[in-house]
């Protein structure tokens, strides 16, 4: 049997979340089985542009990266060039990512024929309702539907109204090696700050569904009774204006580092001795297993399907979102206490080697492809 041709559509190629697992999936692939082509909504980033670099067919529809006057100006320019790829690549299997990629991606493989086709979900955003909509109204013309957890799962099932027998929960992989890598005195020299000082990390988007915002009054909390605390805040986003504010409004220009976007993810990581995600909504960050694999405890809040990654009391701690003093809670109970972080890092790095490795990923997903590909077509 000739590899079936999988291509993936996915709305940004940046360095986010959704982005690096697309990639992980597609580098993990048995290629005696399966072959993959990458086609991203928006311009190339740095994603797409390693997977061109490895010899991964990847191309850009042509949207431009903000939604705006122009992204609707060239939206059926990007929709026919869609459609000409997945005739001429012959599709077997579209699998999709996000939202954007996800509506549009169905829409094109009924039209072209493809013979089957997969929507991720990968976040509960409540406040999306136009989208729950979409989702329904083309819900037959998807094949399965694949959730990061079963938060996500259930959220799909009770907010959206999606088939439970069409949706298959497979989490996030994270590859250790790389985190195994790391160097714990880069990122603290880079920045100034001693080996003992005390040192926490938060990673992802700068956007209010993150919650750094509360993380930050959590800090001013802190303040007293750890006066050496310093604080990596990692990423951009529409809401950086209004921290960088915020932190000097609460006297944390001292405590509080904004690096901008990293690269080096893993030295972040071995550089803090806790990583906190204060975030208002979520599905599966990512973030939380790498810290895992890093070593680390993690604090986070009780949102989306971080209590099935986050065991509290085990393998970190989880607080209610929205509640910046049990946040400065749990982390000034930590960090006053070496060896219970330690017993958590541990224990948290134990369950992502089990429950959470790239390998069992990719297993589930190559599973799922061959599972769909001897169904009857989806009505």
């Amino acid at each position: 049997m000739k590899p079936l041709r999988v291509t993936y559509l996915i709305t940004d190629s940046g360095v986010g979340g959704a982005e690096k697992m697309a990639a992980a999936l597609i580098r993990g692939l048995d290629r005696t089985r399966f072959e993959p082509s990458l086609l991203a909504m928006k311009p190339l980033g740095e994603t797409a542009a390693g997977l061109l670099e490895e010899g991964v067919p990847v191309a850009s529809l042509g949207l431009p990266g903000r939604v705006s006057g122009a992204y609707f100006f060239r939206l059926p320019g990007a929709f026919r060039r869609l459609c000409q790829e997945l005739k001429r690549q012959k599709t077997d299997i579209l699998h999709c990512f996000l939202f954007q990629a996800n509506f549009l991606g169905r829409i094109a493989a009924r039209i072209t024929g493809v013979p089957k086709n997969i929507s991720s979900l990968r976040v509960m955003e409540a406040e999306h309702r136009s989208q729950f909509f979409l989702d329904r109204l083309t819900s037959s013309w998807v094949t399965r539907w694949t959730a990061v957890g079963e938060a996500v799962r259930r959220f799909a099932i009770s907010e959206i109204g999606l088939d439970p027998a069409r949706i298959k929960v497979i989490p996030n992989g994270i590859a250790l090696a790389e985190l195994d890598r790391a160097d714990r005195g880069i990122v603290r020299r880079e920045f100034g700050i001693s080996s003992e000082a005390p040192l926490l990390g938060t990673i992802g988007r700068l956007h209010p569904q993150k919650g750094v915002d509360l993380l930050l009054r959590a800090l001013r909390e802190l303040k007293g009774q750890f006066p050496a605390l310093k604080t990596l805040i990692v990423g951009e986003g529409p809401a950086l204006p209004a921290l960088r504010a915020l932190a000097s409004d609460l006297g944390l220009v001292q405590d509080v580092i904004f690096t901008g976007l990293r690269r080096d993810v893993p030295n972040i990581l071995a550089a803090a001795d806790l990583l906190v995600l204060a975030s208002r909504w979520e599905g599966m960050p990512n973030v939380v297993l790498e810290a895992f694999a890093a070593g680390r405890a993690v604090v986070a809040t009780r949102v989306g399907a971080v209590e099935e990654m986050v065991q509290d009391g085990e393998t970190g701690i989880l607080v209610p979102a929205e509640d910046p003093p049990a946040l400065a809670r749990a982390i000034g109970s930590l960090l006053a206490d070496p060896p219970g972080r330690a017993r958590l890092a541990a224990a948290g790095r134990a369950r992502v080697e089990k429950e959470f490795s790239l390998e069992k990923m990719v297993r589930l997903t190559q599973e799922l492809y061959e599972d769909v590909w001897h169904l009857r077509r989806a009505r």
